[in-house]
């Protein structure tokens, strides 16, 4: 299946940054040659549903003031420095006006990001891009994250009995299992059906489906539920960090275009070590988990009717 943005940074084989002696191996993917930045920051909103506001805007910049932001000298509190493929990336952190900020950059200048945090549920970040020898795209990207439980929707003659399941981090994709219900003989007609959702809400009949189009649904059910895993295990390993999963995961977000090492070293200057890294991981990989999920939906969704 197609792989959308979020899940192409994902290695077949993670490097362990030297801060940290265990990495946790979920369902990391191949790394994509090349990433359609532009295509990845249109579709934040649609696939991060309501519980994630995002702002985004994009310009062309001169080389001048990207380098502006790489020399200019501020109280640095911590530098880390990773490679990957041959090309150093620097992560500083510094503190100004009470706003903590992470700045990365690549030794040949071809990345770029300034990130703000500037509350547990709020990110802000700028990534540059260099498009030739004198300019740079810049994408400006503002996450704001708030837990929002999903709705239940009801559907006549079917009762659902199911308890909602739905993707933990990223996302409104959900399912919940109910049956027929026979209004005039007030009893179960034999009938199984599944609710899903993501944007909008279908239902299907489950019973009477082929064994391909049965196994796609499992398939559907299954990635929520280890994409959900995975941000169990991120949550838990946060657990005395005093960091929240959903600006974890916001930071992850908002530099996504980066080296999955980089992205390391960048969430370790925000929220120090530790449990942090191992987060990272189960993090990036509960994102691939909602992709397939999302791939799943495309297809399932028309096996049932919207309601």
């Amino acid at each position: 299946m197609k792989r959308k943005i979020l899940s192409v940074v994902l290695v077949a084989s993670l490097i362990a940054n030297p801060l940290t002696s265990y990495i946790p191996r979920c369902n990391a993917k191949e790394i994509e040659e090349s990433i359609d930045v532009q295509e990845y920051l249109e579709s934040l909103a649609s696939e991060y549903g309501e519980n994630v506001e995002v702002g985004h805007s994009v310009e062309t910049v001169e080389e001048d003031e990207v380098t502006d932001i790489v020399e200019t000298e501020q109280d640095v509190i911590d530098t880390q420095v990773s490679k990957e493929d041959g090309i150093k990336y620097f992560v500083e952190t510094y503190i100004e006006d009470g706003v903590k900020y992470v700045k990365a950059y690549s030794e040949d200048m071809k990345y770029v990001s300034l990130t703000a945090i500037e509350d547990e549920n709020n990110v802000i970040s700028e990534v540059y891009t260099k498009t030739d020898d004198a300019e740079y795209e810049k994408n400006t990207i503002e996450v704001s994250v708030e837990d929002v439980e999903t709705q239940s929707v009801k559907a006549q003659d079917v009762r659902y009995n199911g308890s909602v399941v739905n993707t933990k981090i990223r996302g409104k994709y959900y399912y919940q299992e109910g049956y027929g219900y026979d209004t005039k003989k007030k009893k179960k007609n034999g009938k199984a059906y599944l609710k899903i959702g993501c944007n909008y809400h279908y239902q299907l009949r489950t019973d009477n489906l082929s064994n391909s189009k049965q196994d796609k649904v499992l398939a559907y059910k299954s990635s929520i539920r280890k994409s959900n895993s995975c941000a169990y295990k991120a949550e838990a390993a946060l657990v005395g960090s005093g960091v929240s999963l959903s600006v974890l995961a916001a930071l992850i977000w908002a530099n996504i275009i980066c080296p999955v090492s980089v992205i390391v070293d960048i969430c370790v200057a925000a929220f120090g070590g530790g449990g942090i890294i191992t987060a990272v991981y189960f993090v990036i990989d509960a994102f691939g988990y909602v992709d397939d999920a999302h791939d799943y939906y495309e297809v399932i969704k028309y096996y049932g009717t919207r309601i």
